[in-house]
């Protein structure tokens, strides 16, 4: 049985070329274009194996969400002020 793969690029031409050379390795190779095409294919079928667009990651929130946390009083004085600067004394 095949592996099965699902790529993840907005550029068409990175799409098509690991498609073309994962096929040759034979896998089974799915492709989508943008994080909701991906998610609606994930949501429909089982995959061996995910790969995302390593300059610009479509699906980075969804496979790797952050934490949630509630902000401090210091993180919204930091917000505000950014990171260089010094609060007055």
């Amino acid at each position: 049985m095949k592996r099965r793969i699902l790529l993840v690029d907005d550029d068409v031409a990175v799409l098509l070329t690991l498609k073309a050379v994962l096929e040759l390795n034979h896998f089974d190779v799915q492709t989508a274009s943008s994080a909701a095409e991906a998610i609606e294919k994930l949501a429909s079928g089982v995959y061996d194996m995910v790969i995302n667009c390593v300059e610009k990651p479509l699906l980075e929130s969804v496979l790797h969400p952050e934490p949630k946390r509630e902000a401090s009083q210091a993180d919204c004085g930091q917000a505000k002020r950014g990171p260089q600067e010094r609060p007055r004394q």
